[in-house]
């Protein structure tokens, strides 16, 4: 999303069931202010689990 733009989780579910094969489709989401990263810039995925 660009700053200043809102969205819900309905809509971004309704999103993914159109343009995404059934098995791709997420189960969940989640909103959260920034990707946890190391120092080298990856994203630290084990923390993104736990959010």
């Amino acid at each position: 999303m660009k700053e200043g733009q809102l969205v819900d989780k309905k809509e971004v579910i309704e999103f993914c069931r159109r343009h995404l094969a059934s098995y791709k489709k997420p189960k969940e989401v989640a909103f959260i202010p920034a990707i946890p990263r190391n120092p080298s810039g990856k994203a630290l995925k084990r923390l993104l689990v736990k959010a």
